[in-house]
């Protein structure tokens, strides 16, 4: 059977700067034990306490109880609605299960299923150009036809659907066109369906759900996507990062609101993640090198409205979740607050974002699990 590797997207759908139950905390804590057996564990689902867990090229399913409920055999999809969805390769099937492992629904001629919410889930079928996606229900009604190259869920009402020809569009849940399928679509809000995007006749633009432009920005700006939050969802900072050219490298930035007005103007600043409200950027200062007056780059944040937080001292910085970053100086890393204090100090050889409660850290060839106190709690694999 051919190897399947997993997709692993951990932190762009969990950084929302919440706080974290202690029910999430100590889920996350055996996750992070379980991964030092396994390859990788993915989030474990709260209705059914069940988890994907990937080994050597093939996946299944574990309990809170570290029971494996699938065995490692399969490609599966997390838990969603009680159920879990893995493709059976001896039976060229994909199986729907509940949490004892019991066949609740078997497909054939599908090429995957996503995850049941609510009792639809997005699914594809093979053709001539390609997967082809639709939305069907438990019972395998096809609720949206099969004809898109892309879909995805954006709210109950809506869904952003993509042609690898002439762009994205939106959808309603009885598969209806809302928003033709002609932009490329940045940011869009869900409940109006105004959107940040681009038109080819027109540039980049804010647009009504209609497809009149509200405001017009130009055909040579290009909206920085946010990698933290991933799209084509509105940032919850209502802030992105512009650019002047489409490569990051080499381009002028500015900040702008949702309605594409300058916060921070074009080519004052580097600019990096947004999130929790604060945004990276890089600055020009002096050196402090007495022998000779030069300027170095160096980082530090700004809040949503532009104004410097916290001033630029840093070699470089991640970004804020759950409160806190990691941030680099002479060469060692450590993690400051929203204030700009140094809560855990400068110790690490990297550090990787605060996860529900816990960062993994490298202090020389070791890796480590710390908790918001910087205490080591338990031995970790490498990245």
């Amino acid at each position: 059977m051919k190897k399947l590797l997993p997709i692993i997207l951990t932190f762009i759908i969990s950084f929302t700067g919440r706080t974290q139950s202690p029910l999430q905390q100590r889920l996350e804590f055996l996750r992070l034990s379980l991964e030092n057996k396994y390859g990788w564990v993915g989030n474990f689902d709260s209705l059914t306490g069940i988890a994907t867990v990937y080994q050597d090229g093939y996946m299944g399913y574990i309990d809170t109880n570290s029971r494996i409920i699938l065995p490692l055999a399969y490609s599966t999809r997390d838990f969603s609605d009680g159920l879990g969805i893995y493709h059976d390769p001896t039976q060229k099937s994909i199986k729907v299960i509940d949490k004892k492992a019991r066949l609740i629904k078997e497909y054939k001629n599908l090429s995957s299923l996503l995850g049941f919410k609510n009792g639809l889930s997005i699914f594809s079928t093979p053709s001539a150009v390609g997967l082809l996606y639709g939305v069907m229900d438990l019972r395998g009604n096809i609720i949206i036809k099969n004809q898109y190259p892309y879909i995805e869920k954006i709210s109950e009402k809506y869904y952003l659907v993509n042609s690898n020809k002439v762009g994205a569009g939106v959808i309603n849940a009885a598969g209806d066109t809302v928003i033709p399928v002609r932009y490329i679509i940045n940011y869009i809000d869900t409940t109006d369906l105004h959107f940040i995007g681009y038109r080819p006749d027109a540039g980049y633009g804010s647009f009504a759900s209609s497809g009149k432009m509200i405001k017009y920005l130009g055909k040579e700006f290009y909206p920085e996507t946010n990698h933290i939050e991933g799209i084509p969802h509105f940032q919850r900072d209502s802030v992105f990062i512009l650019k002047n050219q489409f490569l990051s490298a080499g381009s002028k930035m500015a900040l702008v609101n949702l309605d594409f007005d300058t916060i921070v103007p074009m080519g004052k600043y580097k600019l990096a993640a947004v999130n929790e409200g604060m945004v990276c950027y890089y600055d020009s200062v002096p050196s402090g090198n007495k022998a000779r007056d030069s300027l170095v780059a160096k980082c530090g944040f700004l809040n949503n409205k532009g104004a410097i937080v916290i001033p630029a001292r840093y070699d470089f910085a991640i970004y804020f979740t759950e409160g806190l970053c990691s941030v680099q100086e002479n060469k060692k890393w450590g993690y400051i607050n929203k204030e700009g204090k140094l809560v855990i100090p400068f110790q690490f050889d990297s550090a990787l974002p605060f996860h529900m409660g816990y960062a993994k850290v490298k202090i020389k060839d070791d890796f480590f699990i710390i908790d918001r106190k910087g205490k080591m709690v338990m031995k970790s694999k490498s990245y």
